[in-house]
């Protein structure tokens, strides 16, 4: 009964991810996912249950490999995918896994922030690209109006999830997630946007508490209602 209900759950939450997908909202998986196109091989890491897999196999027909540090979550993604590895990205075990494979896609969504190196990743991973192939990745960024608005009020905590979650290591503002790309030996084709409101953040109660000049001043930033980028990459030529 509790297995009827857990996959009852992870049913009900993946037509919704669906449907804003199909109706191309402006969320950070749908973004992501329009930009791959149907058919393709994609090479997927951090696939946790497989929500992106999943459309990716049944609605877009792609063959999609994965790699998860997650064996549980794996598991759950593993019924979509073609190949599945569960392990630690930085052990590059999936570069046993997968050699000789190439890919049309390989992304990396919210997932190198949680990278020790994560350059060396990129730049290993875009070996297995076919010639053309594109890596997509989505990333926080950490020059939220937001995280300003707490660090003018002296804080900085971490939280269970979003642009501070406890599990990133690694932070990244607009100019520096452009750098860590071109750095890793591609080019950037293409970066699209994820907004998220002050208002509707995590960090709500501490813009509230900012002096309306500060307020002001921080709209003004080009980038600080940006919560995350979603960037398009191919091999250098």
């Amino acid at each position: 009964m509790a297995e009827q209900n857990l996959n009852f759950k992870y049913d009900r939450t993946y037509e919704k991810s669906k449907k804003r997908i199909l109706n191309k909202d402006k969320t950070t998986i749908s973004l992501l996912l329009n930009k791959i196109s149907p058919g393709s091989s994609v090479l997927e890491f951090g696939a946790s249950t497989g929500y992106m897999t999943r459309f990716m196999a049944e609605e877009l027909k792609c063959e999609v490999s994965i790699v998860e540090i997650d064996a549980k979550a794996g598991k759950l993604a593993s019924q979509y995918s073609v190949n599945a590895l569960f392990g630690d990205i930085e052990n590059y075990e999936w570069e046993i896994e997968y050699n000789g494979k190439k890919f049309d896609y390989i992304l990396f969504a919210d997932v190198l922030e949680h990278l020790k190196y994560p350059s060396q990743v990129l730049k290993k991973a875009a070996v297995f690209l076919n010639p053309g192939g594109r890596i997509i990745i989505s990333i926080p960024n950490a020059g939220y109006n937001g995280i300003l608005a707490d660090l003018w009020m002296n804080r900085f905590h971490y939280r269970e999830t979003g642009l501070l979650d406890d599990s990133h290591i690694r932070f990244f503002t607009y100019e520096s997630a452009k750098e860590l790309v071109v750095n890793s030996g591609l080019t950037i084709k293409d970066i699209c946007y994820k907004k998220v409101k002050l208002k509707k953040s995590e960090f709500k109660d501490g813009w509230k508490s900012l002096p309306l000049v500060i307020k002001f001043l921080m709209k003004l930033r080009p980038m600080g209602s940006v919560y995350q980028f979603i960037i398009e990459a191919e091999l250098k030529s």
